[in-house]
């Protein structure tokens, strides 16, 4: 059982952190005017500082970290945190066309997007079994 846990640990860790690399390389808005290509997940990442929705990347890594430590529920509260900072950017509703700051409406969601917000589910949904399950005791005998 201790060997599953850890493998599950070890397979979460691995794709949820694939998943978040490769969304870094994809876009993340759709625009309604203007070239989206630009607005990849690392310019995102990069520029987006001081948004609501890039505080999920620190505690998406704070979820990573506790997953590893194996320390389920805080991973599990990391990882709510995370996932409810990244959904909100789903209340953005304009972002710049072009270098000159002209802004745009957001029509849609790109791959970087759900990829990004996978790879916090991936935590999410890895910490909930080890959270179920009652830690062992030891008893000693009367």
């Amino acid at each position: 059982m201790l060997e599953n846990k850890a493998k599950l640990r070890r397979i979460a860790l691995l794709s949820s952190g694939l998943v978040y690399a490769i969304s870094l390389f994809c876009p993340v808005f759709k625009l309604a005017e203007g070239n989206s290509s630009f607005l990849l997940g690392f310019v995102c990442l990069l520029f987006g500082f001081g948004k609501l929705p890039w505080y999920a990347n620190l505690f998406y890594f704070a979820s990573l970290i506790a997953l590893f430590l194996r320390k389920a529920l805080l991973t599990v509260v990391l990882a709510v945190v995370a996932v409810a900072l990244a959904l909100t950017t789903l209340g953005i509703e304009e972002m710049p066309r072009n270098e000159a700051d002209n802004m745009t409406a957001v029509v849609g969601y790109g791959p970087g997007f759900y990829l990004w917000l996978g790879s916090m589910l991936i935590v999410l949904l890895a910490a909930f079994p080890a959270s179920a399950t009652p830690k062992a005791t030891i008893q000693t005998p009367p």
